[in-house]
């Protein structure tokens, strides 16, 4: 059997942690970009955004939109795109139940 005193053993397991803190990747990072945001309709006028590295809130009323939490600087041009295709998605819904009320 081998033996192995405290201090190989310590220096062995610091050693891996090292090697794998090196190699370590987030879960879903494996050479993908970041996550899309993805725009979830919770009333007529609440939307929930997720994928910004947390969740976000957006409050559409009829004088403008009220952001609540802007999420990461870095995505922000991302929020921007899922915000306006959420409005979009919106705009086109109100159309379709005005146009079939007439």
């Amino acid at each position: 059997m081998l033996q192995t005193d405290r201090r190989e053993f310590v220096r062995a397991v610091l050693t891996g942690a090292a090697g794998l803190t090196l190699t370590w990747r987030p879960a879903g990072a494996q050479g993908r970009g970041p996550a899309p945001i993805t725009a979830t309709k919770i009333t007529d006028r609440i939307v929930a955004l997720s994928g910004n590295g947390g969740n976000q809130g957006l409050v559409i009323g009829p004088d403008g939109l009220v952001l609540v939490d802007g999420g990461l600087a870095a995505r922000a041009a991302d929020l921007a795109k899922a915000i306006a295709d959420a409005i979009q998605a919106e705009q086109a819904r109100s159309r379709v139940l005005k146009f079939g009320a007439r």
